[in-house]
């Protein structure tokens, strides 16, 4: 029996793997420890973190948990697998994107969604290629409600401003404090992924690489394009919150996704350079 993700076509993060098939470097090597040192003591004051873990060969994630805020942090030992998602399943096994976080060996990240009672799905979307054997864990939520929210130090929005879509951060992104992505787009899913950017990089020469890559050409990033940190796909009208282990100064904020002509957001305007402090 075919599983509901294995039914879908290709993700989001699914179609930046296609773009850098064969040139996935190991994560920066001189990333800041903060990130990782606040993660590690979030979970210790937290007992409803919830572990999600991946290596070459398998993912452990969890069977069951309670309703309410409930926080998953996930890890991997792999360059090729650990950017686990977490989705609803809905009425005739249809499914409702609700984040998880992209991350690296030693960088880890937390995601917290509020849960409902009912089925959900965790998978690895890294095993999602053509020829890769899915990885999927199911969850059951079913309980007592308990649990706290998280408190992000910033919101970073997803919507369109009729000039086309677009990203708009509320607040001051902090290395070592969740932030909160919300994807108001009509009938879109998205992500927000994070990565290092020179400071001599301008929007220009981003939109210029992101025309390119549009037109199916292979342009050089002007960026790492593999050691991005971030919010796997959300559904529309959904939210999440996310702890990664940024480091501080200046990033680009990316959505490699593509809207229903196949076209790239981002070429469409939906970048952003941020600062992280």
């Amino acid at each position: 029996m075919h599983s509901p993700l294995a039914r879908r076509t290709a993700t989001a993060t699914t179609v930046a793997l296609l773009l850098l098939a064969g040139s996935v470097a190991p994560a920066v090597a001189d990333a800041a420890d903060a990130g990782p040192r606040a993660i590690a003591a979030s979970a210790a004051r937290d007992a409803r973190i919830l572990d999600i873990t991946s290596t070459d060969k398998a993912m452990t994630a969890p069977a069951t948990a309670t309703p309410g805020p409930t926080t998953f942090r996930s890890t991997t030992t792999h360059e090729g697998s650990g950017w686990v998602g977490l989705a609803r399943i809905g009425d005739g096994g249809a499914l409702t994107y609700l984040g998880g976080a992209v991350v690296h060996p030693g960088r880890p990240g937390l995601f917290t969604q509020t849960l409902e009672p009912g089925q959900y799905l965790l998978f690895d979307y890294l095993h999602t290629l053509e020829g890769a054997q899915p990885r999927e864990q199911r969850l059951t939520v079913s309980g007592s409600a308990s649990g706290r929210a998280v408190r992000p130090s910033a919101t970073i929005v997803s919507h369109d401003t009729g000039a086309g879509p677009r990203f708009e951060v509320r607040g001051t992104l902090r290395a070592d404090r969740p932030f909160r992505f919300v994807n108001t787009l009509a009938g879109q899913y998205n992500e927000a992924v994070l990565f290092p950017l020179d400071k001599d990089v301008t929007r220009a020469e981003l939109q210029e690489f992101f025309d390119a890559l549009n037109d199916g050409a292979s342009p050089t990033p002007p960026f790492d394009t593999s050691v991005g940190l971030g919010c796997l796909p959300l559904s529309p009208g959904r939210s999440a919150d996310i702890q990664v282990p940024l480091g501080k100064g200046r990033h680009v904020l990316v959505t490699w996704v593509r809207d229903a002509s196949g076209k790239l957001l981002a070429q469409q305007g939906q970048f952003e350079i941020v600062e992280v402090r």
